[in-house]
């Protein structure tokens, strides 16, 4: 058994690097199509380890995004904003009180140079805390949420900062226990070892996050 869980295991990490290119980050199956930029180079030193005894199978920079979608929608809405780098002030302000969409995962508007609001953050600060100058017009419901209200339907926009996350499957459970020690270590306190008979994978997480 053991020997089938060693031979399983290097069959997955070969289809796995195939898929990625190597696994030098060229191309995965997110819907970007590609590893983020941010952890490319930790996504290869991981997958290229002399020893081949661990592999990536699922990872993510981090991102900020705002979502958009209609007051008592479930399920659909719009992305105003989604990027896996830092975006500026101006960016998030753009997404939330002018853009109607159209940000790649970069953050850049598609098609379109960046635009400076014209104004210096100070006064964009206080003109988001006064709530003020939303197309259409806005209201704040009784908990406090802010909306857009258009002429058509009330929207709401929730901005959001999600962490680095990352899934790695080990030969077996001495590297994996290695590995969370790195991660612990690191600062990620929220990663933990999962596994079954075939397999022994490690999520690295931590708490770290932001909805508003």
């Amino acid at each position: 058994k053991m020997a089938d869980r060693a031979e399983g295991f290097k069959a997955r990490r070969a289809r796995v690097l195939k898929e990625i290119g190597g696994g030098l980050g060229q191309k995965d199956l997110s819907p970007k199509g590609s590893i983020d930029g941010p952890i490319e180079d930790l996504i290869r030193d991981i997958n290229q380890c002399p020893d081949g005894s661990i592999y990536t199978t699922s990872s993510c920079s981090g991102r900020i995004t705002v979502f958009t979608q209609a007051i008592g929608q479930r399920k659909g809405g719009r992305w105003d904003l989604c990027s896996h780098e830092k975006v500026s002030f101006e960016e998030v302000y753009k997404a939330v009180h002018v853009g109607r969409g159209s940000h790649s995962e970069q953050g850049n508007v598609d098609g379109e140079k960046r635009q400076t609001l014209g104004r210096s953050e100070a006064a964009q600060d206080r003109k988001i805390r006064d709530r003020g100058s939303l197309i259409g017009s806005e209201s704040v419901s009784k908990n406090g949420t802010m909306t857009l209200n258009d002429s058509k339907e009330a929207t709401m926009s929730t901005f959001r900062f999600e962490p680095f996350i990352l899934c790695c499957e080990c030969r077996d459970l001495d590297i994996a226990y290695k590995l969370l020690g790195v991660a612990n270590r690191s600062g990620m306190r929220e990663s933990g070892i999962m596994g079954g008979p075939r397999r022994v994978l490690v999520g690295i997480r931590c708490s770290l996050r932001l909805e508003v």
